[in-house]
C-alpha cells in the first residue's frame, strides 16, 4: 500500500514543478522612446516564460518578432534581425518586480549610424 502513495506523491510533486513559474514570468507591454527623425518610437510587448522572453517590437519602420532570456539578476538581452537592413537589433535592460527599463540598439553602418531608444514596459 505504501509503493502506490509514494509514487503518487512523487507525480504530484513533479507536475507541480513543471507548473512553476519564474520570477519574471508574464506579459509585459511598454513604449520604445523616439531618438530623432531616424530612430522613430513605437511600441514593445514581451512574454516571459521560465527566463525566456518572446515578443513584437512596432516601429514606425516595422514590427519584428523579437527573442531571448532574462538572467536570473534581471538582466534581459533579446534580439532581432531589422528586414529592410539585415542588422541586428538588441534590446538590454533590467527587469526589476512589475517594471522593465532599457535600450533598443541599432546600428545601421550603411545607412544611419547608431541608433539607440529607451525602452520602459510594466507587466500587466
Amino acid at each position: 500500500m505504501r509503493l502506490p502513495a509514494v509514487l503518487a506523491l512523487g507525480l504530484f510533486l513533479a507536475s507541480g514543478a513543471a507548473f512553476a513559474s519564474g520570477p519574471y514570468d508574464g506579459n509585459w507591454s511598454g513604449t520604445v522612446m523616439g531618438a530623432g527623425h531616424q530612430c522613430m518610437g513605437g511600441s514593445v510587448t514581451l512574454n516571459i516564460v521560465n527566463n525566456t522572453v518572446s515578443g513584437i517590437v512596432d516601429l514606425a519602420e516595422g514590427t519584428a518578432g523579437i527573442q531571448g532570456s532574462v538572467a536570473a539578476d534581471g538582466a534581459l538581452k533579446a534580439t532581432y534581425t531589422d528586414k529592410s537592413t539585415d542588422d541586428w537589433v538588441t534590446l538590454t535592460g533590467k527587469v526589476s518586480g512589475s517594471d522593465f527599463a532599457g535600450n533598443l540598439a541599432t546600428d545601421y553602418p550603411d545607412r544611419y549610424g547608431a541608433c539607440t531608444r529607451s525602452v520602459g514596459a510594466k507587466r500587466f
